[in-house]
């Protein structure tokens, strides 16, 4: 019988960086296909998954586990042909971690806060929305939109704004703030790389501060998407962190893309890489019109998408 191996996931447990784990337990799973137990909190143990597939936990940790507090069981379904060999890259574990450290933070951030930060900011145009403006847009996204402080910026400003952010707690908190407001946004809930827009849905897109909170190889592909829903002749700005101390000394690891990976205190689980205007060049689309400004390691990248 030929099977699909899937992943699923499954909290509390660790994940092998070594390739060969997977090959190895993909054969044990194809060879005895054995019985779910009940879950538990031990690496070594099998677990049911919500739909009582068949599953197979790596082995306990050794010197080549990473824990990063979540595991991806095998599910073994019948297929007509071969199989589906889904393999767990690096940058897709810690994509995963960052992802959870946004949605915790907006769990724990306060409301009120957040209505009083966005009372202090300036609605008057700035830079960007000075480009915007110079560029002819019209319909703009704010893409990884937070709180909405700058959706209701752009909103002020008379651009039409939709916007996503992966935390839908955030969104909820964006959409009180734009309604006390009495300022229109559409905003929703989604992943900066599948926004779920059509090709071609804005003139322009922001997307303030995000870029560098993601793996280099993610935020490639995050440009990418976000020259997708632009249209042709439209453009694309994104704002970047300079590597101040603080990020140079809270506790982390730098892996092979030089991405910090934060592993305690306040930010552990978030993941930022530093770009330089040299560097930065590396997530931009071979092809697109590109101009870098900034100072003091602050970069505004505005990309031009070509006019088909």
């Amino acid at each position: 019988m030929f099977c699909t191996i899937k992943f699923v996931y499954y909290k509390s447990f660790c994940v092998r960086d070594d390739i060969g784990s997977y090959i190895r337990t993909v054969y044990h799973m194809v060879s005895h296909t054995p019985k779910p137990e009940v879950p538990g909190s031990s690496p070594g143990r099998r677990a049911r998954t919500s739909e009582g597939a068949n599953t197979v936990p790596f082995p306990p940790c050794g010197e080549n586990c990473t824990n990063v507090g979540s595991f991806f069981l095998f599910r073994i379904e019948p297929a007509p042909l071969g199989f589906d060999w889904v393999f767990i890259p690096g940058s897709r574990r810690e994509r995963n971690t960052m992802e959870r450290f946004w949605k915790h933070s907006w769990k724990r951030v306060d409301p009120e806060r957040v209505a009083g930060y966005v009372q202090s900011i300036d609605m008057a145009p700035d830079a960007l929305i000075s480009a915007l403006h110079r560029h002819g847009v019209k319909t703009v996204c704010d893409a990884g939109c937070g709180c909405g402080a700058y959706a209701m910026k752009l909103a002020a400003n008379g651009f039409s704004v939709c916007g996503f952010d992966v935390s839908s707690h955030a969104v909820e908190i964006a959409q009180t703030l734009l309604e006390k407001a009495t300022l229109a946004a559409e905003l929703k809930t989604a992943g900066i790389l599948s926004t779920g827009y059509a090709d071609g849905t804005f003139d322009g897109v922001v997307c303030r501060d995000v870029l560098d909170h993601l793996p280099r190889a993610e935020a490639a592909a995050a440009v990418k998407e976000l020259c997708r829903i632009t249209k042709p002749g439209g453009i694309v700005i994104f704002t970047l962190d300079p590597l101040d101390e603080e990020y140079r000394t809270e506790p982390h690891r730098v892996n092979a893309d030089g991405d910090y990976v934060y592993t305690a205190g306040k930010w552990k689980g978030m993941v930022f890489h530093p770009y330089t205007a040299e560097t930065v060049r590396a997530i931009v689309p071979e092809g697109t019109r590109c101009e870098i400004t900034g100072t003091s390691g602050e970069l505004t990248v505005l990309l031009r998408k070509n006019a088909e």
